[in-house]
């Protein structure tokens, strides 16, 4: 293959990496109240569609070396999410067909995530998702300038809240947290190489914008948490995968049974220590999930589209309760997995987490510069909002990522002494 080939292929490529991005992202979103419901669906299946393009066209120089999947027994802890998640969800699914759509999409999203982890240099994913940003942006504001109405929402506690392509102002704002990270990111590498980066400042200036009218403090505080430790703690390393697990059962554990104690302190800040009647909603589903399909779930990306099964759910909450009427998810990472996968879909997931990152602090400042920022907004999120709301979001996508990163060896340095990263590997 000659050099203009290639360089034609990488175009090409990259510009489909854009919209699979942007899709993920959360486009068309909202736009469908404006363009209808295929609209969405024909950029969610070309999004789809592009992710296998996008594996295939760079698999070799000839038709005869073309392949979708290489399997490589370094990425074993991601593949047994895969299966038992596939197989567990086709199990006891009550729509077959729909939920062997889902599973495809999830198992060709994770699949996606190595391969990205595998072919694109980390800079270069920063600066696809963050081309890919810009022009969500773009979207949002025409939108906010068309169809306010759409663009917008009122509630008891908030007036005139931005929620772009999202149906709710918090899932914007998520999404604008993680997209202020990147441009972040990308702004202190350009600054490192000594780069011009007006362009990118204005950029910012814009999102940071649009993330104060979301009217979200919470997705405020992770942004600049986050970018805190990239600029004075990114030389710590401490266990990744050990420090997921403990804060997630811990927040759960602190949230359910000792924040209630705390109830007349926070009351006097003017906070609510059902964390805005989460606790509530976490006590429900508790309740619910010892009493059914404890262990399998109700099936990935399922249980809320399950009119029965979200029906039971409500019986488990006073008839006055909101949450007696909700079905918008958990808001929390934890308990929509036990929703979807039950039990044996948790445990997959943390032996996931655990395989992958278990060598993270090991890897190569450039990849653990990429990584750890990312995993921490990934951790803050999860403990209030679910982070894998359907089978190919970017958080979804992104988690995938950094684990198929840390995963792969060659992303390793040799550690200094005696040890080397393979005895470690081994052990």
């Amino acid at each position: 293959m000659n050099s203009n080939h290639e360089m034609k292929n990488s175009y090409q490529i990259e510009l489909l990496l854009v919209f699979i991005f942007l899709n993920s992202l959360g486009f068309p979103g909202t736009y469908t109240e404006v363009f209808g419901d295929t609209f969405g669906i024909l950029i969610e299946y070309a999004s789809f569609g592009m992710q296998i393009l996008a594996m295939l066209l760079s698999s070799g120089n000839s038709v005869l070396d073309i392949q979708l999947v290489n399997i490589k027994f370094q990425y074993l802890p991601l593949y047994q999410f895969i299966i038992i998640v596939f197989s567990e969800s086709m199990l006891g699914a009550r729509e077959p067909s729909v939920q062997l759509i889902t599973c495809v999409r999830l198992a060709v999203t994770i699949l996606f995530a190595i391969w990205m982890s595998e072919n694109v240099a980390v800079n270069r994913i920063v600066e696809l998702i963050c081309i890919a940003q810009i022009i969500l942006d773009i979207s949002i504001i025409l939108l906010a300038f068309i169809h306010p109405s759409v663009a917008f929402q009122d509630a008891d506690v908030y007036v005139h809240a931005l929620r772009g392509v999202y149906t709710a102002k918090n899932a914007l704002a998520s999404e604008l947290s993680f997209g202020t990270i990147m441009v972040f990111m990308l702004l202190l590498e350009k600054y490192r190489a000594q780069e011009r980066c007006v362009l990118w400042l204005a950029i910012m200036g814009i999102h940071l914008i649009l993330l104060v009218m979301c009217q979200a403090t919470g997705a405020v505080l992770i942004a600049g948490l986050v970018i805190l430790y990239l600029i004075f703690f990114t030389g710590i390393r401490p266990p990744l995968p050990w420090l997921y697990i403990a804060v997630n059962i811990g927040f759960l554990f602190i949230a359910l049974t000792v924040l209630p104690f705390f109830s007349p302190v926070l009351e006097l800040f003017g906070k609510d220590a059902t964390l805005t009647g989460r606790t509530e909603l976490w006590n429900g589903i508790i309740t619910f999930m010892t009493g059914n399909n404890t262990f399998t779930g109700f099936g990935y990306g399922r249980f809320w589209m399950d009119r029965k099964a979200v029906a039971g759910l409500h019986m488990c909450f006073d008839h006055t309760s909101y949450f007696s009427r909700m079905s918008t998810g958990a808001h929390n990472q934890i308990l929509e997995l036990w929703l979807n996968t039950g039990l044996i879909g948790i445990g997959s997931f943390f032996l996931a987490v655990l395989g992958s990152l278990r060598t993270a602090d090991l890897l190569t400042d450039k990849i653990y510069g990429f990584i750890s920022p990312v995993f921490y907004y990934l951790l803050l999120c999860g403990l209030t909002e679910r982070i894998f709301e359907n089978a190919y979001g970017y958080r979804l996508l992104i988690f995938f990522i950094i684990m198929a990163m840390s995963c792969n060896q060659e992303n390793l340095e040799k550690l200094k002494g005696e040890k080397s990263v393979r005895s470690v590997l081994v052990k």
